[in-house]
């Protein structure tokens, strides 16, 4: 058996390199397409299930949301606010659409110190909406 042996020429390397490079930069260039869809896909969403407006009822853990914004506002430090976590034991309902909610609030006082802040917040959903009407707010220093 003999063996013969093709030698390709400079021209037919070049187009085969020219090839193989091409097919390397579609490759990567269809995989930054798909990879942009993605992220656009994934941003399109979230900021839609950020948009869906709250529920348009009274709740517990509504009047505790709103409380926290509330005493905040007063708050000398209002970025040094540390709240409990939400329980039901915090918003009493008051009747109809009011609750009393009670709680405390870590916050940093002028000086820099760290001090604990009782606070009773009593708040009245406004019907039809998504807002609620603050009725009376007692904070107290401890």
């Amino acid at each position: 058996m003999a063996r013969t042996l093709v030698q390709s020429s400079p021209l037919q390397e070049h187009r085969a390199n020219v090839s193989d490079e091409s097919a390397k930069h579609a490759a990567r260039g269809c995989g930054i397409v798909v990879l942009v869809c993605g992220l656009l896909f994934g941003a399109s969403i979230a900021y839609f299930a950020l948009r869906t407006p709250p529920a348009l009822t009274a709740d517990p853990a509504g009047a505790w949301s709103v409380c926290k914004q509330f005493v905040t506002q007063r708050l000398r430090s209002p970025g040094s606010a540390k709240f409990p976590f939400f329980g039901q034991q915090f918003a009493t309902p008051v009747g109809g659409d009011a609750y009393r909610v009670r709680s405390y609030v870590d916050s940093q006082n002028g000086f820099g110190a760290l001090l604990r802040s009782e606070f009773t917040c009593d708040v009245t959903w406004i019907r039809g909406t998504t807002n609620w009407r603050l009725g009376n707010l007692a904070l107290v220093e401890r």
